[in-house]
């Protein structure tokens, strides 16, 4: 692992977002979300995190993000649906949940 300004702890998700007949697949989580918007002000940034084989077609998308602490795990990655029902109006569904990011993740 690189020395990192920020570390980020919280899982890589699966995101299907669906507005009106449009689908979009890709990434998502908390750790996705605020490691890109640190990458984009110049921060080195570390992720801890627990993906699935599925997760792997992703992989290319978060080269800004040091990945090294990110454990594979035998379980899917974590995904949600998101349906986009008006403007102001969705709903979430938990479709698959990766194994929990324990302590013991975490480098001392």
């Amino acid at each position: 692992m690189e020395v990192c300004d920020f570390l980020v702890v919280g899982h890589l998700a699966i995101d299907e977002v669906y507005i009106g007949n449009r689908v979009r697949i890709g990434i998502g989580g908390s750790s996705y979300y605020c490691g890109f918007n640190l990458s984009l002000l110049g921060w080195k940034v570390c992720v801890i995190s627990k993906i699935g084989f599925d997760f792997n077609p992703y992989l290319s998308r978060v080269k800004n993000l040091d990945l090294s602490l990110v454990k594979m795990s035998s379980k899917p990655t974590t995904r949600y649906q998101i349906v986009y029902s008006s403007k102001y109006d969705r709903s979430l569904k938990l479709l698959s949940k990766c194994e929990d990011i324990l302590g013991s993740d975490i480098p001392s």
